[in-house]
């Protein structure tokens, strides 16, 4: 039996995009493998998500073994022009290693030709079968984070902030400002480390901006002084309905004087004040800090993922 040439190129149509979905969430093709209702339903439910975010399917990279699908990349678009990428799972099916590493580098260098400057994935803990071959693709370790969460607090006492603390909630005149300060919050961070200066600040205002829907009042620079020492930054979700945290941070001179405790009990009444159920977030396991902070607060860890990047265009490192 003649072995057959693997071909990796787009989706012809989109029939042949939703098979890569199915091979992304499924695995490879199987000679006359019917899709049961469970993986039905599992590509129904990608697709609809994809619906509503407003991203089509057809970014997407397939490879093919004659007729049959051996393996699929899909990117999205996320603001801030960073590319998300899903592949099929290797870890379960690690036949499909090479056909994957194919898939991912030309997924890659589509998204590059329309104006990504990241490229990034996030897989679960134990998927090391994947995260291999993305290296394997390019691709470089960024974090490995805890997923935690907490229930809104039956009573919660009015924060009151250390001496000379106060916050002041986003406005357009104060953009500049948040986007400086942040910049400021990078330097000797634990806090994906490796992240900083990857991304121009508009773009990474413009990824924040995109968690949920962006709130003015749920944004605030840390002031003490006269001095901008930092920030908390919050999204409400609808569903599942919750507040997330999408970025706390401080300056160096400002960490480990109790302002960290300040900002936390600030996120649970507003989490009271906006009647939400429960609170989330992601933090770097490596940021020890952070997680004993968030621990304090009464923070449970609920998942653990690995995430990796590949910068695809450098646009320079300046707070600007």
């Amino acid at each position: 039996m003649t072995a057959q040439t693997l071909e990796i190129n787009r989706p012809d149509t989109l029939a042949t995009a939703r098979r890569g979905l199915a091979c992304i969430l499924d695995g490879p093709e199987s000679a006359g493998r019917p899709e049961d209702a469970a993986a039905h339903s599992r590509r129904q439910n990608f697709e609809n998500w994809f619906s509503l975010h407003g991203a089509g399917f057809m970014r997407q990279v397939v490879a093919m073994e004659g007729s049959r699908m051996i393996s699929a990349c899909l990117w999205t678009q996320s603001p801030g022009r960073t590319a998300l990428f899903y592949s099929t799972n290797i870890s379960r099916y690690p036949d499909a290693r090479e056909a994957a590493r194919g898939c991912i580098a030309q997924a890659a260098a589509h998204a590059l030709a329309e104006g990504m400057v990241l490229a990034q994935t996030i897989l679960d803990a134990d998927n090391q079968g994947s995260a291999a071959v993305f290296r394997e693709a390019g691709f470089r370790d960024l974090a490995d984070l805890y997923y935690m969460d907490r229930n809104a607090p039956l009573f919660l006492p009015r924060p009151a902030p250390p001496e000379g603390i106060s916050l002041w909630p986003y406005r357009p005149e104060l953009e500049h400002v948040f986007a400086t300060t942040i910049f400021a919050t990078y330097r000797d961070t634990r806090d994906c480390p490796k992240l900083a200066g990857l991304r121009s600040m508009t773009d990474v205002m413009a990824g924040h901006k995109a968690v949920g829907e962006f709130a003015p009042a749920l944004w605030s620079l840390v002031r003490r002084g006269e001095d901008w020492v930092g920030v908390v930054l919050l999204a409400a979700h609808v569903n599942p309905a919750s507040l997330e945290v999408v970025y706390l941070g401080l300056i160096p001179e400002a960490r480990g004087c109790g302002i960290g405790g300040f900002l936390m009990r600030h996120v649970l009444q507003t989490l009271v004040q906006r009647r939400l159920p429960q609170c989330i977030l992601a933090v770097d396991q490596a940021n020890v800090a952070a997680l004993k902070l968030y621990k304090k607060a009464r923070f449970r860890i609920t998942g653990e993922r690995s995430v990796l990047i590949l910068p695809l265009n450098s646009p320079g490192k300046s707070g600007s």
